[in-house]
């Protein structure tokens, strides 16, 4: 008999006053791997932080966000940070850590515009479905 997975944490992150820190579990069944296909097409680029890569999957200046698939190496930290835009992640493989949190295949991490990320952190290293502002990322 199988037992069925974990559940998969989506961790939201809100503005205004409270700066409150919600963990929400949701089953992974809902999530699925359909419609992504991580590995044809674009070409990796360098990212500012040692340790990173990213491929562009999609740009959109004039709605102003862009889908970034970011390969961070084994024992990568990603400083301190403010969101001038949202910020969305999916955490594709491996694991990363923020606000005390690990985060694996399958969760997501939403933070509002306006505010601040503490450090994340990879010890195995990790793949990230990122959407975010171009100007966050990008030149």
């Amino acid at each position: 008999m199988h037992s069925p997975p974990p559940p998969a944490a989506l961790l939201f992150i809100t503005s205004g006053d409270d700066r409150t820190t919600h963990l929400v579990e949701i089953p992974r069944e809902w999530i699925g791997a359909r419609g992504f296909d991580l590995e044809t097409g674009g070409s990796w680029q360098p990212h500012p932080i040692a340790g990173i890569k990213m491929r562009v999957l999609a740009l959109d200046r004039e709605r102003d966000y862009a889908t970034l698939l970011l390969d961070v190496a084994p024992g990568t930290s990603f400083p301190p940070h403010h969101h001038d835009g949202p910020e969305e992640c999916y955490i594709v493989s491996g694991s990363a850590y923020t606000y005390g949190h690990r985060m694996g295949p399958g969760d997501f991490l939403h933070a509002d515009a306006g505010t601040d990320h503490s450090e994340l952190y990879t010890e195995e290293g990790c793949r990230v479905l990122l959407v975010v502002r171009p100007e966050d990322y990008m030149v």
